[in-house]
């Protein structure tokens, strides 16, 4: 069974460019607004250039080309713009649109973080942890999490109860601290906050060991989409100790977990082949896609993807809160 470790978290930024959370700005109404930000950008306003380089970032109104995003986030950010600052850290940590060099994200996202930006913060906090770009940090990498959580940046409480639930060098083993951290993110919606408290349930780090909590909190990041908790919750409803034998639920969410590329999850559900029956199948299948619906269609075609992950070889991706990105303002 997999578990992630904070290592793991951390690296999983250099490794697969971290997940980023993206607010998508209002659709504009006529390209004749889009005009008007290309006009005001190439005068030199640095708010219209932050928006001209998220249309290019996420090709609203324009063909994507992170490219000319990279570059009018660098003019909008030499200006001071702390959002541009950010997302251009992001940009150069994944290396799209320019070429990855950890230690200018690192700059960036200073630079950002120290204009009081809770996302730039929350970001120099994970280079920090991981030492990209940047001699490795751990004790600074808390600082600039406590000040983005206290802006009410979920990521950053996530990320605070990841520390202090893994313990280490520089960082004590504080589950108490933990538990606060994750329970303030979880209330703000991270999944990847439920998903730590459900390894701490499921292991009895700081709590008593319960597969009912340990359900009851990885079914809440299953639900937002968290591959890992899909994956465990999966291997619960297969017949552990608290939690009733679901053969249709196990098969459900081992399927969405395969269905984002976790390579345990494909695994599980080719040995299960002959554990699963038709009627397991069925109704798991009825089951995704309930949680399709719910969630918009945004998976994709579930029954072709349920297929696929019972033949695919997929690689791993280790789960991560990342950097995340600013938004429209």
């Amino acid at each position: 069974m997999k578990h992630v470790t904070f290592r793991q978290f951390v690296l999983s930024i250099s490794s697969c460019a971290g997940i980023f959370l993206v607010s998508m700005p209002p659709a504009r109404a006529a390209v004749s607004g889009l005009d008007q930000v290309q006009k005001a950008a190439a005068a030199g306003d640095a708010q219209s250039q932050f928006q001209l380089a998220q249309d290019y970032d996420k090709g609203l109104g324009v063909k994507r080309d992170p490219a000319k995003a990279v570059e009018w986030y660098l003019k909008a950010a030499q200006q001071g713009n702390s959002h541009a600052q950010n997302n251009l850290g992001g940009h150069y940590s994944r290396g799209e649109g320019v070429t990855r060099d950890d230690a200018e994200a690192v700059k960036w996202y200073r630079m950002a973080a120290a204009q009081g930006d809770p996302l730039g913060e929350k970001n120099l906090g994970v280079m920090l942890a991981g030492g990209l770009g940047s001699p490795k940090d751990t004790k600074g990498a808390i600082e600039w999490f406590k000040k983005a959580a206290a802006a009410g940046q979920a990521g950053a409480m996530a990320d605070l109860g990841m520390i202090y639930s893994q313990g280490g060098q520089d960082a004590p083993l504080d589950y108490p601290a933990a538990l606060k951290w994750l329970q303030r993110a979880d209330a703000l919606g991270s999944a990847a906050a439920d998903d730590r408290l459900g390894e701490l349930y499921f292991h009895g780090h700081g709590v008593p060991v319960d597969n009912a909590q340990a359900a009851k909190w990885w079914g809440k990041a299953a639900e937002l989409g968290e591959a890992h908790a899909q994956l465990e919750l999966g291997f619960l409803y297969l017949g552990r100790k608290g939690v009733k034998t679901d053969l249709a639920r196990a098969y459900m969410w081992l399927t969405l977990s395969a269905r984002q590329q976790d390579i345990v999850a494909s695994h599980e559900l080719y040995l299960m082949r002959g554990g699963f029956t038709d009627d397991d199948v069925t109704k798991g299948q009825q089951l995704i896609d309930d949680y399709d619906a719910r969630h918009s269609g945004s998976q994709g075609s579930s029954q072709a993807a349920s297929q696929a992950s019972l033949q695919a070889s997929l690689l791993a991706t280790p789960a991560s809160t990342g950097t995340e990105r600013s938004q429209t303002q």
